[in-house]
């Protein structure tokens, strides 16, 4: 039988392994598949499981926001059934293991997004620097990684510009530090992607307006 969970409080980054020991039964270790063993951890899904998996994660995620009655019951549902889904994936023997599931190109490609946030990326400039076709490129990073060049850049922005914020950056800075031209697509974007405004996301972190 399942333990009370209610000392636990809902929400994105905040349950620990304890609480996902608490939720654990007798016959089933929701850690089973995080415990380091050496085993390669990474793993392609299919079309379907993919799908399920963002699903699993949005729901998670919207829930874990709301204030109504019950959210923090169906919260807690939403995350076992996600842990047990990816135990499921990572536990069946018969999925192939890949010791490098991201070619180099979209590892490179990834990594000079990463170290060039700040500045004006386009296909046309990492066709030059990387050696292959605009198209090439992003057909490949689409492939291996599920989003689009755009899509990923965006969200790497978004993640610098919370780093920002939470370090003490002024709004306007941490959107001009992240790479953002824009100040209200950089407003759009992060609410979108995040549920709340910058303003609101420094002010939780910070403690100040």
């Amino acid at each position: 039988m399942v333990g009370s969970t209610h000392a636990y409080p809902v929400g994105v980054g905040k349950y620990t392994e304890e609480a996902l020991r608490i939720l654990s039964s007798a016959s089933t270790d929701l850690l089973a598949r995080f415990h380091p063993c050496g085993e390669n951890r990474i793993t392609r899904l299919s079309a379907y499981n993919m799908e399920r998996y963002i699903t699993l994660t949005d729901e998670y995620l919207k829930i874990s926001r709301s204030s109504e009655y019950g959210c923090d019951l169906r919260a807690v549902y939403l995350l076992t059934e996600l842990i047990l889904f990816t135990n499921q994936l990572f536990g069946d023997p018969k999925r192939r293991r890949y010791d490098n599931v991201m070619p180099e190109l979209v590892s490179n490609t990834m990594q000079y997004v990463e170290e060039h946030l700040a500045e004006d990326i386009s296909l046309a400039k990492l066709s030059h620097i990387l050696n292959y076709s605009s198209k090439y490129i992003s057909v490949q990073f689409k492939a291996h990684t599920g989003l689009s060049l755009r899509e990923y850049i965006l969200d790497q922005r978004v993640e610098c510009a919370k780093r920002f914020l939470a370090a003490g950056s002024s709004v306007s800075q941490a959107c001009l530090d992240s790479g953002f031209s824009d100040y209200s697509n950089f407003i759009r974007s992060f609410k979108k992607k995040t549920g709340i405004s910058p303003g609101r996301f420094r002010k939780e972190k910070t403690g100040t307006k």
